[in-house]
């Protein structure tokens, strides 16, 4: 599911791209749609992660900084991660309630991303930073994607 970046290098401190994160779900929770298509302007047909992009979009799992781009090399948040995490879960037709996690940083949570984030942690997919904040806006790194891709397939077994 995870790859390194070469030359036996794994880099767990370097930051997740939006692409490199929709792969990874893709890869860890579905198989490539080959039938997919993205209606990003900014996903090219020729783009390497065209098909995981274009499959997460058909699933329902993402959408775009906008109503016509995805952004793919943008970094992503961890607010943001969360919301695609959720995503995955309510596919497989289980249910959450999304109580308040009380981290110290809350408020800093976006709208969109708040019940996302609460049921993350109420289900221990994704914590907070050690200090009592989640650190919404912060990029995932490659060890915090590996870590919560890892505590989703052991919570939901697998595919959706």
């Amino acid at each position: 599911i995870v790859a390194g970046r070469g030359n036996g290098i794994f880099a767990p401190n370097d930051g997740v791209t939006r692409e490199e994160m929709v792969k990874l779900v893709v890869t860890a929770f579905s198989n490539v749609n080959s039938g997919a298509v993205s209606a990003f302007s900014d996903v090219s047909a020729d783009r390497w992660s065209y098909p995981y992009i274009a499959t997460a979009s058909k699933l329902g799992l993402i959408t775009g900084v906008d109503a016509f781009n995805f952004a793919p090399t943008g970094s992503i948040t961890r607010e943001s991660l969360a919301v695609i995490l959720y995503r995955v879960y309510n596919l497989t037709g289980k249910a959450v309630a999304a109580e308040d996690a009380s981290f110290t940083d809350s408020e800093d949570i976006s709208s969109y991303a708040k019940d996302a984030v609460n049921a993350m942690a109420k289900l221990g997919v994704m914590e907070g930073m050690g200090d009592g904040t989640f650190s919404p806006k912060t990029v995932v790194t490659r060890a915090q994607a590996a870590k919560v891709i890892y505590s989703l397939i052991t919570l939901i077994g697998g595919n959706i």
